[in-house]
C-alpha cells in the first residue's frame, strides 16, 4: 500500500478540494465537452477498455478458480519476476488486475469492497516492484480506469482506506509517466508550421466522457447546457447531472441493462424526453 506521506496527502488535498468544488456547482466531475487535442487519446483508451472488459469475460467464464489463491499467486510470481528482472512480465500482468479490479463481477462470496481491497493491495505491490521502469502505454490506460474507480470510492462519505492507498499509486505512476512523455517529446518547432498540442496518454481526462462521446456522437448536442453523463464505479451506475446535481431518474444500474452503451442511451432518453 501506499505510505502515508507527502504524495498521499498530496492526492487527498486535490480531491477534497475537487469534491467540495463539485457539491458547490463550481465545476462538474469532469469536462464532458472537452477541446479537439484532448479527444486524440480517446479511440486507443477505448480499445483498451474493451480488451479489460474482454480479459473480464473470459475471467468470468473460469471454472473452480479460487480467490486467495489467484492473488497468492500473482504476488509470488511478482516477488519472483522482480527478483529476475523480469519487469515485462509484472506490466503485462498488472493489465489484468487493472481489469478485475475495474470492471470485474465475481466476488467469490466476498463483499465487493473486500475483493477490491486485496486486488488493489496487489496492484500496489506490482506498481513497486517495477520501479522506476516506465509503464508501457496499455499499462498507463489501464490505469486510468482503475484512478477512476479509486476516486470514487474515495470521494463518498464512507471510508476506503485501500482506495485512497491504491488511488496514491496509481497516480504517482501516471504522474510520472506523463513527466517522461513531456521529456521525450521534441523541443524544436519545425519553421513555418503550427505545432498542435497532443494529449498525454492517461491523463486527458474521465473516460466514461470518452464512452459518452462515442455512442452519442452527434446527439451530445441535444444535451442540455450544463448536463452530463457520468459513470459512477463506486454503485455501478450511469447516470446524470445537471450543473452538477443529480438528474431525479436518471440512474441506470449495469446490471440492468445488456451493455453500458444500452445504458447511456437510456440515460439519454431520460434527459431529452422529460
Amino acid at each position: 500500500a501506499c505510505k502515508k506521506d507527502g504524495t498521499q496527502l498530496e492526492v487527498l488535498k486535490n480531491l477534497e478540494h475537487q469534491i467540495e468544488q463539485v457539491h458547490c456547482g463550481h465545476i462538474s466531475r469532469s469536462q464532458s465537452r472537452s477541446s479537439p487535442e484532448d479527444r486524440s487519446e480517446e479511440d486507443p483508451l477505448l480499445d483498451v477498455r474493451n480488451e479489460l472488459k474482454h480479459h473480464v469475460k473470459q475471467f468470468n467464464e473460469k471454472d473452480n478458480l479460487n480467490f486467495e489463491r489467484l492473488v497468492d499467486r500473482y504476488r509470488r510470481h511478482t516477488t519472483d519476476w522482480a527478483r529476475k528482472g523480469g519487469i515485462a512480465d509484472i506490466l503485462r500482468h498488472a493489465v489484468h488486475v487493472c481489469a478485475w479490479i475495474a470492471f470485474g463481477t465475481r466476488t467469490f462470496g466476498r463483499k465487493r469492497e473486500d475483493v477490491l481491497s486485496e486486488l488493489t493491495a496487489l496492484l500496489c505491490q506490482m506498481l513497486a516492484a517495477k520501479g522506476r521502469i516506465r509503464p508501457t502505454p496499455r499499462l498507463a490506460r489501464s490505469l486510468k480506469y482503475v484512478e477512476e474507480l479509486c476516486q470514487d470510492f474515495a470521494s463518498s462519505n464512507e471510508s476506503f482506506p485501500w482506495a485512497v492507498d491504491c488511488l496514491c499509486a496509481v497516480q504517482g505512476v501516471l504522474a510520472d509517466y506523463a513527466h517522461d512523455d513531456a521529456a521525450d517529446a521534441p523541443s524544436w518547432r519545425p519553421r513555418g508550421k503550427r505545432m498542435e498540442k497532443q494529449a498525454v496518454p492517461g491523463t486527458h481526462g474521465r473516460t466514461d466522457h470518452a464512452l459518452v462521446r462515442r455512442v452519442l456522437g452527434d446527439k451530445m448536442a441535444n444535451l442540455p447546457e450544463g448536463v452530463n453523463i457520468y459513470w459512477d464505479g463506486r454503485q455501478q451506475r450511469w447516470y446524470a447531472t445537471n450543473k452538477g446535481q443529480h438528474w431525479r431518474g436518471s440512474n441506470a444500474k449495469a446490471n440492468k441493462f445488456a451493455s453500458d452503451e444500452d445504458a447511456i442511451v437510456f440515460v439519454y432518453g431520460v434527459l431529452t424526453q422529460g
